[in-house]
């Protein structure tokens, strides 16, 4: 890919002086050599100055058994930077609360990482490549947390 068509700044943006084009993915390699992608450098919550990878939350919430799908969000705010905001559509049929998921996170991360909302969907909003809107879903959570 020489760039993106028609778009000169976001082009300048995306690629490195020596041609090499950035992703903004966020991967680790451990000792072995294996890789380990931990997300988007987007979607990254910087909550009162630690950094919380939305995937790695997720992946905690889909092991809940009354959890169907998941997504994390960050939504901003004046004091910590963001808020962690778990979104949830919860397994039909299932009853979990707010409550009932932030104390199963206790038990598995540090507690700058527990969801500091959590809201419930029966769907999220998709792209035509059926990954979820994140930015949409946050302004959804946000405007439901200002009309409070």
């Amino acid at each position: 890919m020489a760039g993106y068509y028609r778009m000169p700044a976001e082009t300048g943006r995306s690629f490195t002086r020596e041609g090499f084009f950035l992703t903004g993915d966020l991967a680790i390699i451990d000792e072995r050599g294996y890789v380990t992608i931990l997300g988007r450098r987007s979607e990254v919550i910087i909550r009162g100055g630690y950094n919380i990878f939305p995937r790695e939350l997720e992946d905690i919430l889909r092991t809940h058994p009354a959890v169907d799908d998941a997504c994390v969000i960050g939504i901003p705010n004046a004091i910590l930077g963001e808020l962690i905001c778990a979104c949830v559509i919860p397994v039909e049929g299932a009853i979990v609360t707010g409550d009932e998921l932030r104390d199963f996170f206790r038990e598995q991360v540090a507690d700058y990482k527990i969801p500091d909302l959590v809201r419930f969907f029966d769907t999220f909003p998709m792209t035509g490549t059926g990954k979820v809107k994140r930015r949409e879903l946050a302004q959804v959570v946000g405007l439901e947390s200002s009309a409070q």
